[in-house]
């Protein structure tokens, strides 16, 4: 079932589900799966962490990818991003290293930015780290 029909993506924001939108509509056969809102990182855990709350603050100040998608033998990390800039870059890279340390995947794992601009200077800089750039 497309993914272009839903309305609500977990922790993306408006302006971010049209640029997903705008991606999917060309690259969502290429993916066998979603995730949303994958949360990284051990956050920070309040002393009493047993109660609910102290989980839910766990929780709220882990880091979150936006997209996490999912193929035969290659899992992307997705970051959406109106106007994105270099902050991006820094996002994706931190999200790898969690990524890989919290989950350990086994097949290979790609960085993807999606946005609807970009500066030179900052896309440089993006595509100088290998990773994925689509303009949408």
């Amino acid at each position: 079932m497309s993914l272009i029909n839903q309305r609500h993506f977990p922790h993306l924001q408006h302006d971010e589900i049209i640029l997903f939108k705008r991606w999917l509509l060309i690259h969502e056969k290429d993916w066998e799966s979603f995730e949303f809102d994958v949360h990284v990182g051990i956050g920070t855990v309040p002393e009493n962490d047993k109660d609910k709350i102290s989980q839910s603050f766990k929780r709220l100040t882990q880091k979150r990818i936006d997209v996490v998608a999912f193929r035969t033998q290659e899992t992307c990390l997705i970051e959406i991003r109106p106007q994105a800039d270099h902050t991006a870059l820094g996002n994706l890279l931190a999200y790898k290293e969690l990524f890989v340390r919290d989950f350990k995947p086994m097949n290979r794992i790609s960085l993807l930015c999606i946005t609807d601009r970009i500066r030179p200077d900052d896309e440089f800089a993006i595509r100088a780290h290998a990773i994925l750039l689509e303009v949408v």
